[in-house]
């Protein structure tokens, strides 16, 4: 066996999970070299929010070990005085260890002497996080994957009020996580662990609600909605009825089903994906269509454009669109919204037009999070954070993306639009009027030992052209993460960044053109992402030939 007995020996001591030891001891038995290097690779580490990755024994692998130490770690970290800091809050999504891996973390919890909120049911990450942050949690722990492929688990960790955890904490838990102490075989203390009640539930859905308000009412909208196997469509259908919506489901897509059959890529992203709820939106005539991912967090929309067909917005139109309305609602000063740097520059461009404060974070929605909370404790006003991956931030208590929320405010915003006898791509066309049309495209190539050279001389010295244009600007990497990139002569702007989780290379491509009224809004989006196709060949040649 090339990996060594005694380290295999001594994980098997320490999994607490009847299963796993099993599964183990019969590579063990059989010498299956194969299974043990891969169980025995690579550490996991603590990423983005948490714990992702491949179920089964092992340290490459999340467990039941794993997480348990992980939430050993988080709460020695954020709550160092102990239970009186606060309860901790508990749930997951519909991915078949979730529940066992959420029920280890509760009694850990509840075992070292804290209040514990345990959603006993398959229950929204942000709805999760709103609980955190109403009953003044010191964590809450979501057992999900969220969008990741459906072999995947996961483990999602937020600090204090439900804020996304952000550096030095994570460094901090995750050094905890690695040291020598035995993991916790905890005792479930059922005095100290309750479930979210009804004024739980109708608090929040009052609070996604908020973002309605003020709404000039139409009459009742058609809309076509998936929750990819998820676990949104029991919220989405309470808001479809406080909303006056006719809400039309994706057959077989709308209960929980970790397995998520058909579907090999559970991610709204994925256009194939949306296969079903598009046919659905074009047979109903509905006047919206929207897809959650499967922890409902995320949104993506489709709907009929100004040529009669249905597009699907991409997540900076989605953004964009979203803003435009949260700016019309809202005309006090000191209002702020924020993006992250591989996000379209169009967000900065409208909020200059309208005196609006904006502010680009580093990638990734927990640093909206932290920008915002900063921003608000100065006694500035938020109005709205997106991502480009679909994930949205309101003004409600939740401080990390929200699917739900997005959805009540795409609806909001679709019927401030119709009063004002406008479609989302007459909104779109609008903006683009002011600041210009802005356009984006993203690719990735493997992250070979080539690419990241190419990258660092490339980054070390621009020289005088890429990808067969002459560099105008070099925009070198800032404080908080800023990707590289460059504007290149013909008004091309490209971004780099590594992925934080998979061996890439990420490129965001964008271009800004004018636009001019009478110009049809989608023909001159066709034209453009032409072009940006053009443009992601010569990009990709210039970093992998």
């Amino acid at each position: 066996m090339t990996v060594d007995s005694e380290r295999v020996a001594r994980y098997l001591a320490d999994d607490p999970d009847p299963d796993d030891r099993a599964r183990l001891a019969a590579w063990v038995e059989r010498h299956d070299d194969a299974s043990l290097e891969a169980a025995f690779g690579d550490a996991l580490r603590f990423g983005t929010s948490g714990l992702r990755g491949v179920p089964g024994p092992g340290p490459a692998r999340l467990n039941t070990r794993s997480v348990l130490r992980a939430g050993r770690a988080a709460l020695e970290v954020l709550a160092p005085s102990g239970p009186s800091a606060g309860p901790v809050v508990v749930g997951f999504d519909a991915r078949p260890r979730s529940r066992g891996f959420a029920e280890a973390l509760a009694s850990l919890a509840s075992a070292s002497g804290f209040e514990v909120v345990f959603a006993d049911t398959p229950t929204p990450t942000p709805e999760l996080v709103f609980f955190g942050a109403c009953r003044g949690a010191v964590a809450t722990f979501v057992a999900t994957a969220s969008h990741n492929p459906p072999a995947d688990v996961g483990l999602k960790v937020y600090g204090p009020r439900g804020v996304p955890i952000v550096p030095p904490t994570d460094a901090a838990i995750e050094a905890r996580i690695a040291d020598e102490r035995a993991t916790p075989r905890p005792v479930h203390v059922a005095a100290r662990v309750s479930t979210p009640t009804a004024d739980d539930v109708r608090t929040y859905e009052r609070a996604l609600l908020a973002l309605h308000d003020g709404v000039a009412h139409t009459p009742r909208l058609r809309v076509a909605y998936t929750a990819l196997h998820g676990v949104g469509a029991r919220r989405t259908r309470a808001l479809a009825s406080a909303l006056d919506l006719e809400l039309l489901e994706v057959p077989g897509q709308c209960e929980p089903d970790g397995l998520f059959p058909g579907l090999p890529n559970p991610n709204p992203e994925h256009t194939p994906s949306l296969h079903a709820l598009r046919t659905l939106a074009e047979a109903s005539g509905a006047d919206l269509a929207i897809a959650h991912d499967p922890d409902a967090d995320r949104l993506a929309l489709i709907a009929p454009g100004d040529d009669g067909a249905y597009w699907t917005y991409t997540g900076d139109e989605l953004g964009l669109f979203l803003a435009d309305a949260a700016m019309h609602a809202t005309s006090d000063a000191r209002r702020f919204v924020l993006a992250t740097h591989v996000s379209a520059s169009a967000l900065g461009h409208l909020a200059a037009t309208r005196g609006v404060e904006f502010e680009s974070t580093a990638t990734g929605h927990k640093w909206i999070a932290a920008r915002r909370a900063a921003r608000e404790a100065s006694g500035a006003r938020f109005l709205f954070g997106y991502e480009e991956a679909l994930g949205y931030a309101f003004p409600t208590p939740v401080y990390d993306k929200d699917g739900l929320a997005a959805l009540v405010a795409a609806v909001a915003a679709f019927r401030a639009c119709r009063a004002r006898g406008e479609t989302p791509d007459d909104a779109l066309a609008r903006v683009a009027r002011s600041i210009g049309l802005v356009r984006t495209r993203g690719l990735s190539v493997r992250m070979t030992a080539d690419a990241r050279a190419r990258l660092e001389a490339l980054e070390r010295a621009p020289g005088a052209s890429f990808a067969g244009r002459a560099i105008a600007r070099v925009e070198p990497r800032a404080e908080g993460g800023r990707p590289f990139g460059l504007v290149l002569s013909d008004g091309l702007r490209v971004r780099f960044r590594p992925s934080g989780t998979e061996p890439k290379l990420k490129a965001y491509l964008e271009r800004t053109v004018a636009f001019a009224e009478g110009m049809g809004y989608r023909d001159a989006v066709r034209a453009l992402d032409d072009v940006l196709g053009r443009d992601a060949v010569d990009v990709t040649a210039a970093l992998v030939d």
